[in-house]
């Protein structure tokens, strides 16, 4: 086989295990927290092209199996065309009389398995979804955030505190974050935050203080550099206001495992802004599931208190 064979066969064997890496990081990873893609000679990328093009290799070699096996047992028309894509690249001569027919074949059939390495990607991803630990290979330190934040209406506020500083003030940033880039190692590239309104923090000896710096509006966007970022803290809130104006027909749009989430989250937002106050009269009825909803009843209703703080966590530049 010559070099220009070989270099064909190696990207015909490989090209759905890149599919693969494809699906599982450009298309299948979900929420603002968007890890970078393994380094090309770590253990996670090698294991992810590998697995994925042997799996998508034996998805795709499998119609052709049955078709010699029912070539056995049943008569079969002769083409002067090698049909068999893995025939042609393992044994050249077996296209020798119509080689443009059957190398087209090859490529067509490796764009294919290509997609097939994608489609198992995304796949993959959303079965790892149900996994926390499937996930902290790609997500790391966020894979819990990522199982606290479980449903659309639970957002993620930033609090980052920049470099800029003023004798013992320093200047930061609150908003809701949209976008959070990691590098391969799991460490800060850059935050996008939404509706954002800055604060400075003053360090004293004995205490620190935090005040909101005036503005008529929030910033509408704001992207943040890591090298500008000395921390950054996370919290979760859950958006009670949204959740209990959802209406029939986007009730019966979400599935039963979306319902269940958003159902159990009103719950613990009502038990959190009740729990202050006096215990409430027992003919105060509980909020109602939302599996229960129907068109002639209405959606739930939790009391006022727009959002109740979920968790929270940090991170370093």
């Amino acid at each position: 086989m010559n070099a220009g064979l070989n270099l064909l066969t190696a990207l015909f064997l490989l090209a759905p295990g890149f599919g693969v890496f494809a699906g599982v990081y450009f298309t299948g990873l979900r929420r603002p927290f968007r890890p970078a893609p393994a380094a090309p000679g770590s253990f996670l990328a090698l294991a992810l092209v590998t697995i994925g093009a042997l799996t998508a290799h034996v998805i795709s070699a499998a119609p052709y199996a049955v078709q010699e096996l029912l070539c056995t047992a049943l008569p079969c028309r002769a083409v002067a065309f090698q049909p068999n894509p893995y025939v042609t690249l393992i044994d050249p001569d077996a296209a020798i009389t119509m080689p443009g027919v059957s190398l087209t074949i090859a490529l067509a059939h490796l764009l294919f398995v290509a997609l097939v390495g994608l489609i198992i990607g995304r796949l993959g991803m959303w079965l790892a979804a149900k996994s926390s630990r499937i996930q902290s290979l790609f997500y790391g330190w966020t894979t819990e955030l990522i199982d606290l934040a479980s449903t659309r209406f639970h957002v993620i506020n930033a609090f980052a505190l920049t470099d800029v500083t003023k004798d013992e003030l320093s200047l930061g940033y609150e908003g809701t974050l949209l976008d959070l880039r990691q590098d391969a190692d799991g460490k800060l590239l850059s935050a996008t935050l939404r509706d954002v309104q800055a604060f400075v923090i003053e360090l004293k000896s004995d205490a620190v203080s935090r005040r909101r710096v005036p503005r008529a509006q929030p910033i509408p966007f704001m992207v943040l550099e890591a090298e500008n970022v000395k921390n950054l803290a996370l919290s979760i809130y859950f958006d009670t206001a949204s959740a209990t104006a959802l209406t029939e027909a986007d009730i019966r749009q979400m599935s039963k495992a979306e319902r269940a989430g958003v159902t159990k989250a009103l719950r613990e937002a009502q038990a959190a802004a009740k729990a202050p106050a006096a215990a409430p009269p027992a003919e105060d009825s509980p909020a109602r599931p939302i599996e229960a909803a129907t068109a002639s009843t209405p959606a739930p209703r939790a009391p006022p208190a727009k959002r109740t703080r979920r968790g929270s966590s940090g991170a370093g530049r």
